[in-house]
């Protein structure tokens, strides 16, 4: 994002990459690539030769910050052996999708395992 002046939280405080010069103690140069003290997104500094650029321009929030697909799911725990869900054991991935389900009940423990995601499979 940027030459920015302001990120899109609203925060004007950036960490910067800087050297002082040493008579002046005045920053002698940066980088221009900062990040926002307060949410820690990535940002462009601004820098004079920017000034027509960053002044002109305003990127709308929803523009920069990437928006999650929110997706429904319906979850399908009753045992197709046994009819009940009180047993089910439901695995999941790394990132908290579920994969699959399995009955405990001392009837179908070991045989009767399902994707409890009813929309779609996991894979």
């Amino acid at each position: 994002m940027g030459p920015t002046t302001e990120c899109v939280c609203g925060s004007s405080m950036f960490v910067a990459l800087a050297q002082f010069d040493l008579e002046t103690r005045l920053p002698s140069w940066y980088i221009t690539d900062g990040m926002c003290l307060d949410c820690l997104s990535m940002v462009r500094l601004p820098t004079p030769v920017d000034e027509n650029v960053w002044s002109t321009y305003a990127p709308l929030p929803e523009d920069l910050k990437e928006q999650p697909e929110i997706v429904d799911v319906v979850l399908d725990l009753t045992c197709p052996m046994c009819g009940s869900d009180e047993y089910t054991v439901v695995s999941y991935s790394s990132d908290g999708t579920p994969l699959h389900a399995e009955c405990e009940f001392v009837s179908c423990a070991g045989q009767a395992e399902w994707y409890p995601v009813t929309d779609k499979p996991p894979f």
